[in-house]
């Protein structure tokens, strides 16, 4: 038996310490892998590459050393089951846009559920998890009644979102994401107290919440409770007199939003901008007091960088509220105060026309070109022809409207309406086709007038094809369908031309015009 000596031990102890430091590297060797690997997941998923980073969380996952206690590597799967579980989520919801409902996504938002569920377990007062969680259960939930409609639902995303709250109170994503679930299950009750607490911690809610579909006047009393409670705290003063002063106007208590708001321009009187004093004015035009609205207008386009701009939107604002009269007396107000302008002509011609006073906007509109021809005179010369029957006069300032804006689909959709009326369908249904080209897909009178040029010429296949296209686009107008069948019945396909009145009459029952021609293609089907 050797002897122990100094030397022996010191041997020992070295062996001892190598081996420590051979584990020691083993084991950050793995976890420099593992994090190497989660954080480029992570990194993918910013680049939406929802695959890729699951990959890289698997490879994370399985790269995690095994032979030590679990405690010290619960923050690392933390970290690997909460973003594996959003990314999940994330490709569940990219597969439910591209392909709609399926087994395929609802298994995806499982999964998703799942990794997020043992993320909450390993830190269940951590507030990413919880959110996410709640917005999962909630896709289930959702995804599960259409899937299974009928089935008793067992998902309910109400408790996750009320823990997700209780994490972070002051959230206000969390909270957004709460009323819109509770908007979609109809629960009214619960929805009203989330709403007010919004409101109550960010006034600026209250503008994305009005914007919401399920805004309605029970709601708004809610945000106005939200908001009172914010303005005796002293939250964001500013803000918060501006949402109530649009409650109040809304409310059609216009003499209180006037005061409200004029009292919030007191705070941070720095911030009073052009839209600030378009605001003002806008309520006070609301309130009746024109004369005093044109102040503010005037000082809000002083203030404005974009001149024209500025003066198109009050005149707009205007002509919403129906007070053309009034916008006539601020443009005259605003040359005698501040500046001449061919821009104030324009839009005071606008409000003549919108008034009826056509000899009036003629006037306004020929100082204007007289300086300089401009495509919106034209264009609204062409409007008042047209108001006119002066069927001429309307072809020759649409067609001028036209060349000068040449990329405007209102100016071409005049000039083809003018040359419809003069019988002009080949020429009617090019301009027409330039309107289309530069419009809109929304717009379905667009192709009613091209249709409409390509009847008259007998185009009955080319008529049906635009009516069908503005039908996609207004299907509750019975209108089109009308028209579709009539071209059906001049082609002699008497079967779709009866699919299609009968469209429009379920759209209008009462309209003896499409009672008459379905009778008609009844007869002529019997009797071909």
């Amino acid at each position: 038996m050797r002897p122990i000596t100094d030397n022996n031990i010191l041997r020992a102890a070295k062996i001892i310490c190598l081996g420590f430091l051979s584990v020691f590297t083993v084991i950050h060797g793995f976890l420099f892998w593992s994090r190497f690997q989660y954080q480029s997941g992570v990194n993918h998923m910013h680049d939406g590459e929802w695959d890729r980073a699951l990959a890289s969380f698997d490879v994370a996952e399985s790269s995690l050393p095994v032979f030590v206690p679990a405690a010290y590597i619960a923050q690392d799967r933390f970290r690997i089951y909460t973003e594996r579980g959003i990314a999940l989520n994330e490709k569940a919801l990219k597969r439910l846009k591209n392909e709609g409902a399926s087994i395929w996504v609802l298994l995806l938002y499982r999964k998703s559920k799942e990794n997020l569920e043992l993320a909450a377990a390993i830190n269940p007062d951590v507030y990413a998890p919880a959110y996410w969680l709640a917005r999962t259960v909630n896709s289930l939930e959702l995804l599960y009644s259409g899937t299974f409609p009928g089935k008793e639902n067992p998902y309910s995303a109400d408790p996750y979102y009320e823990n997700a709250v209780r994490l972070w109170p002051n959230g206000i994503t969390v909270h957004y994401s709460y009323a819109r679930y509770l908007a979609l299950i109809g629960d009214k009750e619960k929805l009203g107290r989330v709403v007010q607490y919004m409101t109550y911690i960010l006034p600026e809610a209250y503008q994305y919440l009005k914007e919401e579909p399920f805004f309605d006047e029970e709601l708004m009393a809610e945000m106005e409770k939200g908001l009172i409670k914010a303005k005796q705290k002293g939250t964001t003063p500013r803000y918060t007199l501006q949402a109530l002063a649009d409650i109040y106007s809304t409310k059609g208590e216009r003499g209180r939003a006037v005061e409200t708001f004029l009292k919030s321009m007191t705070y941070r009187p720095f911030a009073n901008d052009s839209n600030t004093y378009i605001k003002m004015g806008t309520l006070l035009l609301r309130n009746n007091e024109a004369s005093e609205s044109l102040v503010w207008f005037a000082k809000a386009v002083k203030e404005s960088k974009h001149f024209e701009n500025t003066l198109t939107h009050i005149y707009r604002l205007h002509k919403r509220e129906n007070q053309p009269e009034a916008f006539i007396k601020f443009g005259v107000h605003l040359e005698k105060s501040y500046v001449k302008s061919h821009a104030i002509d324009l839009n005071i011609a606008k409000a003549w026309v919108d008034m009826g006073k056509d000899a009036l906007a003629k006037s306004r509109l020929l100082q204007v070109n007289a300086v300089k021809k401009n495509a919106r005179v034209y264009y609204l010369l062409a409007r008042i022809a047209e108001r006119e029957k002066d069927w001429d006069q309307m072809e020759l300032s649409a067609q001028k409207a036209a060349t000068l804006g040449q990329e405007n689909s209102g100016y071409y959709h005049l000039f083809s309406k003018a040359l419809f009326r003069q019988k002009k369908y080949i020429q009617s249904e090019k301009a027409a086709t330039k309107a289309i080209e530069f419009g809109t897909e929304g717009d379905a009178w667009l192709f009613d007038t091209r249709a409409r040029s390509r009847w008259h010429q007998q185009g009955y296949a080319g008529a049906i094809s635009d009516w069908k296209r503005a039908f996609d686009v207004a299907s509750g107008n019975g209108y089109f369908p009308y028209w579709i069948s009539r071209a059906y019945e001049r082609e002699g396909m008497f079967n779709e031309s009866l699919r299609y009145i009968k469209k429009a009459i379920a759209l209008d029952d009462k309209n003896s015009e499409y009672k008459e021609l379905k009778k008609r293609i009844e007869y002529r089907k019997q009797n071909k």
